[in-house]
């Protein structure tokens, strides 16, 4: 018995303000404009889920740093630091 191959076709739609648009039914710019807006959203998403990975990554880093910082480490004080400057 032969299946048979159903093709499947998406209905995207747009929705604004509560109102729910057809998108096959807008015109060529606005079916472009459509398939942009799904790129740029899915590249925003993308960054969003990368911008965590850094800001997870960044904490960690300082937290091994963190582990570094002993009294042997230290350069000035801040004070120390500051008379330095103006001197």
């Amino acid at each position: 018995m032969a299946e048979e191959k159903v093709a499947e076709t998406r209905q995207w739609s747009y929705s604004n303000e509560g109102t729910v648009y057809d998108v096959s039914l807008f015109d060529d710019s606005g079916r472009a404009a459509f398939t942009l807006l799904l790129e740029v959203t899915a590249e925003i998403n993308t960054l969003q889920k990368r911008v965590s990975i850094l800001q997870a990554s960044s904490l960690e880093l300082n937290r091994v740093i963190g582990a570094q910082l002993t009294d042997d480490a230290i350069l000035a004080q801040p004070e120390e630091a500051e008379v330095a400057k103006e001197a």
